[in-house]
């Protein structure tokens, strides 16, 4: 029996950089996955590191079950360690601004029975060659994921830091099936509209010996799954047409017969997290840019020992003290305005710890023309919570001067330690036409 490798999603950096790589989606029909990076970041040092983390139906685990063992050489000496209960399993190391120029590292993971319900088991090798006798170095890893979830998502982060443009990331499924005969080609049964995005559905021909199938739009963009339906972007507002075809090791098919939808709703779910036991702030990475603005709900609590106090929101990573506020509150008897120059933007309140418990307070932030690159970014926040005797209301606007397109948003709650949502809190994050 032979094994061989399956290309299920490649992305490359652009010109603006990204502080993470997202795969979402993952199918779950391979034995394993392979990782295969190329990158560089924009860090002020020679090297620099970043971190992978998983997750299941599109919420990723930030809390401490990661774990990693590692020996690491620098050619004129070596050291071994050990990282446990983390937030990420760490990868060591990238070349970063200080190394000699064009030189990228190359690190390739490997992930074991990763649909499994056991512990998922990570081991890879990282080899970052600077051209010169400082900080080059090799590092090999064991890592743990302690989840019985199957991996779906992954993603892969530069330490505050940005990957640069060219980096690469390349994630193989591994199978032990081998094909002798060409496969067949799909037939596109029906295109459903998600609002930027379509759920493409097909009929896969009887006995077709494929082992993965990709669907292609009329701007050349492809997505990969195990099987239909197989959810591709669409272009808001105009028509985009679709093909399917079928892979295995032997071939491509050529494509199918085309099906074509208008994509016209308001609002499409991009993403929903759910704050798990002990809290956290919550971060959503690599967001699609094929909208015209975005919507943050958030219903819950916060992490903090007061009755109410303000929700935030942080940009692309962003923690300068660039950001402006202003804000309209009132309590049932008495009004107050305020603003604030920070390093978040405050939003609507939320219920903390003192206040009665199962009370929820609701956050709806407006964030419009999130990828224009002529416009300094805006927000508008409203909402509040009833608290059974007293409670709060506000109206909120938000400022960052930035012309960049926002792809990472991390919000939370409170100004004060431990800026977290409260377990059960769930924050969704939408697109919109």
């Amino acid at each position: 029996m032979s094994v061989h490798l399956v290309p299920i999603f490649t992305q490359t950096v652009g010109s603006s950089g990204a502080n993470s790589v997202v795969f979402n989606n993952i199918p779950q029909g391979y034995t394993d996955l392979k990782l295969v990076i190329s990158a560089r970041t924009n860090a002020s040092a020679l090297m620099s590191v970043g971190g992978l983390q998983f997750g299941t139906n599109g919420v990723f685990d930030v809390g401490t079950n990661y774990s990693r063992t590692y020996g690491q050489a620098y050619g004129s000496g070596y050291y071994s360690g050990r990282n446990q209960s983390s937030s990420n399993i760490e990868i060591d190391q990238f070349p970063a601004a200080s190394a000699t120029a064009s030189t990228f590292g190359n690190v390739e993971v490997y992930i074991p029975n990763y649909a499994s319900g056991n512990y998922k088991q990570v081991i890879y090798d990282d080899v970052a060659e600077n051209n010169s006798s400082t900080d080059s170095n090799v590092v090999i890893v064991g890592g743990l994921w302690r989840s019985t979830n199957p991996i779906t998502n992954l993603q892969i982060f530069a330490y505050s830091a940005n990957f640069v443009q060219y980096s690469t990331f390349t994630l193989y499924g591994v199978s032990n099936q081998f094909a002798t005969q060409t496969p067949i080609a799909p037939t596109i049964t029906s295109v459903v509209d998600q609002a930027g995005f379509a759920s493409v559905n097909f009929l896969p021909t009887a006995s077709d010996n494929a082992t993965l199938y990709a669907v292609t739009d009329n701007n050349n963009n492809t997505t990969y799954g195990a099987g239909s339906p197989i959810v591709a972007p669409a272009t808001l507002g105009s028509q985009t047409t679709y093909t399917a075809k079928a892979i295995n090791n032997v071939a491509t098919t050529s494509a199918s017969g085309t099906a074509s939808i208008t994509s016209n709703n308001s609002f499409a779910s991009i993403a929903t997290q759910v704050v798990g036991s002990g809290g956290s702030q919550i971060t959503f990475n690599n967001i699609p840019q094929n909208y015209t603005h975005l919507q943050l709900r958030i219903f819950g609590r916060l992490a903090a020992a007061v009755s109410s106090t303000n929700s935030f929101v942080q940009l692309n990573n962003d923690g300068s003290t660039t950001y402006w506020f202003h804000l309209l509150s009132g309590d049932g008897s008495t009004a107050s305005s305020s603003n604030g120059n920070s390093s978040i933007i405050a939003m609507p309140p939320l219920p903390g710890t003192s206040a009665a418990a199962n009370i929820g307070g609701i956050a709806i932030i407006d964030i419009l023309d999130y990828t224009n690159t002529n416009k300094y970014k805006t927000l508008r926040g409203f909402g509040g919570s009833d608290l059974n005797g007293s409670g709060t209301v506000g109206l909120y606007s938000g400022y960052w001067p930035q012309l960049q397109p926002i792809t990472n948003i991390i919000t939370g709650g409170a100004f004060t330690t431990p800026y977290t949502f409260a377990a059960g809190t769930i924050v969704a994050l939408y697109g919109v036409a």
